[in-house]
């Protein structure tokens, strides 16, 4: 997933390193295509533009922007994203309550790199709840059974 980092009134892009955010605001859920880059035409059904700020720090107020896709290859990172926000677990069909996420916090690790169009552009990269999770926590898993099994070690 990719952020593009707004920069507060004449700043620099939030540093990388690991951050707490507070999610400010979902838009959508929006449709939305694209094509790969080996050519592959994908559509999305449900996407969401996930806007958050720095909760603390040198950075906070810094905002960052994401697109997370409900469906799809990468559908895995939304849920991700809930049960960070929610401290609820989710498991395939259960109905996501989006409201419930806004405002609540969630700690992420930014990563920069810079896209094809010249942008800085950052991937967050393990999302995790604030209380409970230690800092140096494992990177996100991969999929439904790895997140299961991630969890299970974490007790």
């Amino acid at each position: 997933m990719k952020i593009v980092v707004r920069k507060a009134a004449g700043g620099d892009p939030v540093p990388e390193g690991t951050y707490v955010f507070t999610l400010q605001e979902l838009r959508g859920p929006d449709s939305r295509d694209f094509t790969k880059e080996d050519g592959e035409d994908v559509h999305i059904e449900q996407s969401f533009l996930v806007i958050a700020k720095v909760a603390s720090g040198p950075s906070a107020g810094r905002v960052a922007m994401s697109r997370f896709d409900v469906d799809g290859d990468f559908g895995w990172t939304f849920t991700t994203l809930a049960e960070a926000c929610t401290g609820k677990r989710y498991k395939e069909g259960d109905p996501i309550e989006t409201e419930q996420m806004v405002g609540r916090q969630f700690t992420a690790t930014v990563h920069h790199r810079t896209g094809n169009d010249g942008r800085v552009y950052t991937d967050l990269r393990k999302i995790v709840a604030v209380a409970g999770v230690p800092r140096g926590a494992a990177a996100v898993p991969k999929g439904r059974a790895s997140l299961a099994k991630a969890a299970k070690k974490s007790r």
